[in-house]
């Protein structure tokens, strides 16, 4: 939500091909929706760098799932001393 920013993703491994590392630039305009499924950042690093001569604001959301009952602590890991 809000004014244009640019996501940067980067490969970590490097391109069998050409030998150098995959790079993508993904201008997000107000609405955009980006997801990243589960495994997305073992392959790739991602950032919104910092940009000159941008006007206005944007709003950042991020929802995160989680498996409750394997992130629980156990019952020796909640006690306090």
């Amino acid at each position: 939500l809000g004014s244009k920013r640019t996501f940067f993703i980067k490969s970590k491994e490097y391109d069998a091909v050409t030998g150098k590392k995959i790079e993508f630039n993904i201008p997000l305009v107000h609405g955009s929706f980006i997801v990243m499924n589960a495994g997305f950042q073992n392959h790739w690093l991602h950032s919104i760098p910092k940009e000159r001569h941008v006007m206005g604001d944007r709003i950042n959301v991020t929802f995160r799932k989680y498996e409750l009952a394997k992130d629980k602590l156990s019952s020796s890991d909640n006690k306090e001393n």
